[in-house]
């Protein structure tokens, strides 16, 4: 899966995209930010909230359940 980010979330996790292999029991936005924050400190720090992040897949927004 091939991820991009945006705005502070890019500047908390020093990165603007990233292609990564997901277990296929990531099947939910929320359970795809649970897998991030397992992935260190600033991925913690970058999803402690979910209150101002938005996400799309394939250009059509989602929520994240």
């Amino acid at each position: 899966m091939k991820i991009l980010y945006f705005s502070w979330i890019k500047e908390k996790i020093g990165k603007n995209e990233e292609i990564i292999e997901l277990n296929e029991d990531v099947d939910t936005g929320f359970k795809l930010v649970i897998f991030l924050k397992s992935k260190g400190k600033n991925y913690e720090d970058a999803f402690n909230t979910l209150d101002n992040i938005r996400f799309s897949i394939n250009m059509k927004n989602s929520n994240f359940r």
